[in-house]
């Protein structure tokens, strides 16, 4: 969805006060996204652009309607997997997607959780997935498969953002890998070889097992009607 100067889509108005400037929403959008969605500041982006951070405020009200501007931008490249796939496959791609786009956009995954309501924007691609989804044979009514999504997608931001730590130094330049395996080996309390801090952390970490899992899990008719009856007593309050 595209966000036009100003409109209501974005839920935050500009000040219009001043001489109209000389960038665009999109060139602001832009510019936040390079600089990081979860760290980026006006003064930043205004900088980048070679203008004034007043008027950056014809534009956007606040930081967060730059946010959302730019989440909606990055939701405008979803595009629903192939109706030709099977659910599983269907899935399994949607959480490649949301993988990529935490690897080409920084910051998107952390600035996502600390926008509420920034998942409004793909009200559309969820309900396209949801109606493939079903007609692939996925069990369950749409409720069930939109959770499926919102589950899986869920699991890859917070992976992704699990992994960008493990990989990452500290201030002296020490890496997070090194001082986690420091701690964990330090603790004489034996635990389960799948916790061990190994390099089975780095890359996906164990996104495409836990993928799995949860695919199995969705396959499986008890399991289905488990998660349903709990839907049912939260619609019943």
């Amino acid at each position: 969805m595209m966000i036009v100067e100003g409109s209501p889509q974005s839920g935050h108005f500009g000040r219009k006060t001043g001489p109209k400037p000389k960038f665009s929403t999109a060139d602001a959008v832009e510019a936040a996204l390079n600089l990081g969605l979860d760290r980026f500041t006006f003064a930043a982006v205004a900088k980048r652009l070679g203008v004034t951070t007043a008027s950056l405020y014809r534009l956007f009200a606040d930081r967060a309607a730059l946010v959302d501007a730019a989440l909606a931008r990055i939701a405008g490249e979803l595009e629903a997997p192939s109706a030709s796939l099977s659910w599983q496959d269907q899935l399994r791609k949607y959480v490649d997607d949301v993988w990529g786009m935490c690897e080409r956009y920084p910051g998107f995954p952390v600035a996502l959780i600390h926008h509420p309501g920034g998942h409004v924007h793909i009200k559309r691609y969820v309900n396209t997935m949801v109606e493939r989804m079903l007609a692939a044979g996925f069990q369950g009514g749409p409720e069930l498969a939109a959770f499926a999504l919102d589950f899986l997608g869920d699991t890859a931001l917070s992976t992704y953002v699990g992994v960008q730590e493990i990989t990452s130094v500290d201030e002296s330049g020490v890496p997070m890998m090194e001082q986690a395996k420091a701690r964990y080996n330090a603790d004489p309390e034996p635990g389960p070889a799948y916790f061990e801090v190994n390099e089975n952390w780095l890359g996906r970490g164990f996104l495409d097992v836990k993928v799995e899992f949860v695919l199995a899990a969705f396959g499986d008719a008890q399991v289905r009607e488990v998660t349903l009856e709990h839907f049912r007593r939260l619609a019943g309050g």
